[in-house]
Order: C-alpha cells, then structure tokens, then sequence
C-alpha cells in the first residue's frame, strides 16, 4: 500500500513553501535558472526484459516500470518549461517551478506516477513468485489518502511466506525502494548525460513520502488506518496485500519463521487478517521501526535538492557530487554513499554500501562505468560496465553473524542510430543477494533489449 495522507494534507502548504522558497532564492541569485529553449533531456526504456517479461502478466519489470516514470516525469517537465517559459506564456522561472510543483503533485495520483512506480514494484516482488495482483492507482482515486495493491489471495500470501521468506520481508519495503531509486535515476541523467530539466520538487515529494511513511510505522494512527479500512473491505479482492508498509516488514522481519496463517482472522470471519497493527508488535521491533525513521532523514543529505548538479574544484575538470540513501532490504537495511564523478570521457557511479542486520554490518561496493566510447568500433558505439561485489548476511537472514560473499557484473553497448536515437543491449549477472531494483534474491541472469532518445 502506498499511504499518502502524511503528505497529503500538506501539499498546499508544501506547495506555497517551495514556490515562495523558490521565488526568494532566484531573486538573490542562489539557483541557476536553466533558459527553457535550451532544456535537454534524456529518455529510455528497457523494451525487452527477459525472463522477468517471459513471466505470466511479467511486465512491466522493476526496470521497465522505473524507465516510464522517470521518462514521464522528464517529459513533463520539459513540457512545463517549454509552455510556461520565456519561449511559451512567459510567465518567468518562479511560474515554472510553480507550475512544475503542482504538476509533480497530480503526477503522484497517476499511472505513471511515483505513486504507481511504488505499487508496481511490490507487484514485481510478488510477480516474480507467481502471484497476480491490481495496482490500485489505475481507480484514478485522485486525492486518495492511500492505494492498494488489491485481488492478492491469502493462499499466496501462505505459500510467499512458507516458500520465500525473505521475499515476503523484502516485499512492503520494494514500493520506498522503487521511489528511491526514481531519484537516483533522475540525478544520474543529471549528472552524466546533462538533463536539465528541473526536477527538485519531484525528488522532494518523494523524499518527504517516503520519510513520513517510513516514520509512520509502529505509531497509533497505523491502527486507526487498519480499522478503517477492515470496516470497509468486506470482499476479499477489495483488501491490501499487506496494509501498513513497514508494521508488515518489520513483523516478518523479526518472525520469518512464523507460519502466515498464524496472523488470525479477519475481523469480518473470511479470511486472514493481514494488517499488523502496532499492538501487534513487540517493543524490540517498535525500536527497530523508530530507528528507521530517524535513518531515513540520512536521504536528505543529497545536493541534487538544492540544484546543485555537480561540484568542481578550482580549475580541475573533474566534476563530482554526493549523496546518501538509507533503504530498508529482505535482511535489515542499508545505508550507501553515492559518489558522482565525471570527467569527459570518464563518467563513474559509486555506491560505497553499509549493510545492517539486527546486530551486525556487513560491507558492499558497486562501481559503473557509464557511457564510455569504443573510437575503434564507432564513434557512436558506447558501453557501460557495472562491477559489484558485497558481504551480505548469509541466506538474507535478520540475526545472524555469518556472512555470505556475492557479487554482480553487467555490460551495457549502445548503438547510436541516428543523432537522437540509440538502442541498447544489456546483460547482467548476480549471486544470491538484495540488490536495488533487481527483483531477483537468488542467483539471476537477465538480459535487456532497449531504445533511448535525447530531446534538446
């Protein structure tokens, strides 16, 4: 489920802030403003995804779905500064940010939205398994206070449990991770492939989301929230797949072992009551949950908020940025380091990771080389090499010590077409492991055929 009543009641606020903010900041010269005419942006999308595609109802994939949100929001975007700029209406760069904010705000309630990207990604874990589902955005409930995932049957929630534990925990955590890599996606088209269409509002919102969410876990008004929607789901197919996001994961998180249908009945005698309310929990877990809030604030500390593309020092070529992520795994969390670095040909992604269980850490690190060129090949032939390896707890359980070693490699090339159209073909090959937008625990192969275009 994806609760949006934590920021919900807010949004106009939210919205006069940001916008005053905005209007206050360019008047004393602390944004640049990108000139409309000029707004560059980069589009792409995995169309084959194989074998997560080759699943029955297996699109769109964690991939595919990420790719046509981040594709719709770039296109907005680029919409709002072309109409609304100095080369459309005219109304100046405060009314574009203006503008930008409340359409970042109705994208949230939309297919095709961050809204729709978290509840696709549950789906995805669940996909992955066999299980059907609806994503609940498609109701076009526009101002919802929350969206299920709905017509999930309690025999698979059952069979999830008993068969792949760690896809069950992993599973309410999956919609928060899809949101979060939405941002880094959108800061790496930023950063390595000069987008410049403004999307600081859109990382905001769904950062704001996903910290009010996490921090709503384990308090009283996640009870409130299951009584009111119990009252009103009577037929089973009308239910969430899990209710609160985080009272689940944390639930299953410390009682993988715990037979589902050990959770009782529905209130209304059919079926099983899937809700975890926070009397449910234990004071271990609630201080585990509380201790995910207060983390989750660590995603703040990104200068992609404050339009600051990239960093350079003195007369040096090289230029680079930072950021920090906390993100809730099938073992525990994380919380990586994301290094940007960039100097022309040279483009690299880093992601220093610290993994975290009950009471142990565990270390990781992934390095992609982005859109180098083959001269020797063709001068519009690129390839990009993702390296990994990581120390993760063994079998993705929560309190143990032991460790297991793993590891990723992936090679992208790309094909330029004609001067704004590329296809791509990509391989990647994983251990046993969580990684970030990979739907797979296990070991996996997958491969990708895609198209990408550049809009300037």
């Amino acid at each position: 489920m994806r609760t949006l009543h934590h920021i919900g009641l807010s949004v106009p606020l939210v919205a006069a802030i940001l916008t005053a903010t905005s209007a206050a900041a360019l008047h004393l010269n602390l944004i640049k403003a990108d000139d409309p005419g000029d707004a560059n942006l980069n589009l792409g999308l995995p169309v084959l995804d194989m074998p997560f595609n080759a699943l029955d109802g297996g699109y769109p994939s964690m991939d595919q779905s990420l790719a046509i949100t981040k594709d719709i929001y770039q296109l907005a975007h680029y919409g709002v500064k072309a109409a609304f700029g100095q080369h459309g209406l005219g109304w100046g760069e405060v009314g574009v940010r203006g503008m930008t904010l409340w359409t970042d705000v109705i994208l949230l309630y939309l297919p095709g939205g961050d809204a729709w990207l978290h509840e696709e990604w549950h789906r995805a874990v669940m996909r992955r398994r066999g299980i059907d589902s609806c994503n609940g955005v498609y109701d076009m409930n526009i101002g919802a206070s929350s969206i299920p995932v709905r017509k999930v049957t309690d025999d698979d929630l059952i069979a999830l449990k008993r068969d792949h534990p760690a896809d069950m925990i992993r599973l309410p955590a999956a919609g928060i991770e899809g949101s979060l890599e939405l941002i880094t996606a959108l800061e790496k088209d930023s950063f390595f492939r000069g987008s410049n269409v403004f999307n600081t509002y859109a990382n905001f919102l769904s950062y704001l989301s996903v910290i009010s969410y996490v921090q709503s876990g384990a308090t009283s008004s996640v009870n409130e929230m299951h009584e009111e929607s119990n009252d009103e789901e009577e037929d089973m197919d009308d239910r969430d797949f899990v209710g609160h996001d985080f009272n689940s994961w944390v639930y299953d998180l410390f009682r993988p072992e715990e037979p589902y249908e050990a959770r009782g009945t529905h209130p209304h005698g059919n079926g099983i009551r899937r809700y975890r309310d926070t009397d449910d929990l234990s004071e271990d877990e609630k201080d585990f949950m509380h201790l995910q809030g207060r983390l989750a604030y660590l995603n703040l500390l990104d200068p992609f908020l404050f339009s600051v593309r990239s960093l350079q020092f003195g007369d040096s070529a090289l230029q680079t940025n930072l950021s920090v992520r906390h993100q809730l795994t099938a073992f525990g969390y994380v919380i990586d380091q994301h290094v940007f670095l960039r100097r022309d040909p040279f483009k690299m992604f880093i992601r220093w990771h610290h993994y975290f269980n009950y009471a142990h850490y565990f270390p990781g690190l992934e390095l992609e080389f982005i859109d180098h060129p083959l001269p020797s090949v063709s001068a519009a032939t690129h390839f990009s090499l993702r390296l990994g390896g990581w120390l993760q707890p063994k079998d993705q359980e929560f309190k143990t010590a032991r460790s297991a070693a793993g590891g990723l490699a992936g090679l992208r090339l790309t094909q330029k077409f004609l001067p704004s159209f590329a296809g791509y073909a990509e391989v990647l090959s994983k251990t046993q492991g969580w990684v970030a937008g990979t739907p797979y625990l296990e070991r996996a192969f997958a491969t990708q055929l895609g198209v990408e275009a550049t809009l300037n």
